[in-house]
């Protein structure tokens, strides 16, 4: 891996556990045992800097997506929640989230791509929604626009919820997600 890649690695971790002003060029020089001036070198600010990261998340997304795309809905279904199952599991939460509670400091540059990096994550959403309807595997009384935004905005919330420690039980709240809009 090389330092770029290193960089863009260690800033996924802090923003998706701190938040995007919640650290600095100094922080990843410490983790990554490098000058930040380094960092300036690949990226010359914190937007560049963010801007790479959600494009670099797209290019990941894009390539989940591709590797599914043959599989039922319910599998790609299962793909698009155990995500936020695993941010919450390791303490993080997802990278767009972590983003939009930041995003009146940043500059238009980076809420253009946060706003493409989301819908990117709900229109895939929505297509295996789509591809369910299609197949008469899935049902549901709203447009799958509607249901993935519900969808979304309740698994997204699952690794936020799991920083105070609750009690619940993740899975069965996704396994119940799914249920309610699965053909037995």
């Amino acid at each position: 891996m090389d330092t770029r890649d290193k960089i863009l690695e260690v800033t996924a971790e802090l923003v998706m556990r701190d938040g995007y002003n919640a650290f600095s060029y100094k922080d990843i020089s410490k983790k990554i045992g490098i000058k930040t001036s380094s960092i300036h070198y690949h990226f010359p600010t914190k937007s560049d800097l963010i801007l790479s990261l959600i494009q670099d998340a797209c290019v990941k997304q894009n390539e989940i997506i591709s590797a599914v795309e043959a599989s039922t809905p319910l599998r790609k279904l299962d793909v698009f929640m155990d995500f936020y199952l695993s941010l919450a599991r390791q303490g993080k939460i997802c990278l767009v989230v972590a983003l939009l509670s930041d995003i009146n400091s940043m500059d238009n540059r980076v809420k253009d791509e946060l706003k493409s990096f989301y819908e990117l994550l709900i229109n895939w959403l929505q297509s295996i929604l789509e591809d369910g309807l299609k197949r008469e595997q899935m049902v549901f009384a709203t447009t799958p626009l509607v249901k993935a935004t519900e969808i979304m905005s309740a698994v997204a919330m699952i690794p936020i919820l799991s920083r105070i420690g609750t009690n619940q039980s993740f899975e069965q709240i996704v396994e119940s997600i799914k249920n309610s809009i699965m053909i037995n």
